[in-house]
């Protein structure tokens, strides 16, 4: 699967506006052309990946994050990350958790 600039390209964005910031904020905080990011927000820029590391880490998110549709089994990172927190649970939560899986696999039927 090839990257999908312009999925990556829209995720950026719309992390960028949750944090409140405009290109031109975001383009100052990289140092950056404020056309540059308005390019790669279109998807008509690929970032350079120290390019891409910095926006991520300005947007404070993973790069898997922006990366969902691009990378195979992105969401990998999840599954551990809910099985080293299942394991902290109590037996009760544990069920818990399973029950709530439960309704959000029968909500996706």
């Amino acid at each position: 699967m090839a990257l999908d600039r312009l999925n990556v390209g829209t995720r950026i964005k719309k992390a960028r506006i949750d944090k409140k910031l405009t290109q031109a904020e975001l383009a100052e905080r990289l140092e950056l052309s404020n056309n540059y990011i308005s390019s790669i927000e279109r998807g008509t820029s690929i970032p350079s990946l120290d390019c891409f590391i910095r926006v991520c880490n300005a947007l404070d998110v993973t790069a898997d994050m922006l990366l969902t549709d691009s990378v195979y089994k992105a969401n990998e990172y999840l599954k551990e990350s809910i099985a080293i927190k299942l394991e902290k649970c109590s037996k009760k939560n544990m069920r818990i958790a399973e029950r709530f899986i439960d309704l959000l696999l029968e909500e996706n039927e």
